[in-house]
């Protein structure tokens, strides 16, 4: 299923913990994270809307990976490349 109206704010809220605990794994599930990206889409544009690019890559760290990226937001891979970019580039002066 792949309708975000079928999920409320606590199955969402399920999701996003389950992609960050498989992100944390030696070999993450790569196909239930993209499973899980594609039924949370519309929840994450709302916050990504309003955070900035250290909030969003904390709370989304399997945005780090662009291959996963370009399959599940294919509209949306210049933008997760972007944020990359500028993460990297703000960490490395930041530290």
């Amino acid at each position: 299923m792949d309708d975000e109206s079928a999920e409320d704010n606590y199955s969402l809220a399920k999701h996003e913990d389950v992609m960050a605990k498989e992100m944390m794994k030696m070999r993450p599930n790569i196909p239930i994270i993209m499973d899980l990206m594609k039924r949370t889409t519309l929840s994450r544009a709302r916050d990504m809307e309003k955070s900035t690019t250290l909030e969003i890559l904390q709370k989304f760290p399997y945005l780090q990976i662009p291959s996963l990226v370009s399959i599940v937001m294919p509209n949306h891979v210049h933008i997760i490349m972007l944020i990359n970019c500028t993460y990297k580039y703000i960490h490395r002066f930041a530290s």
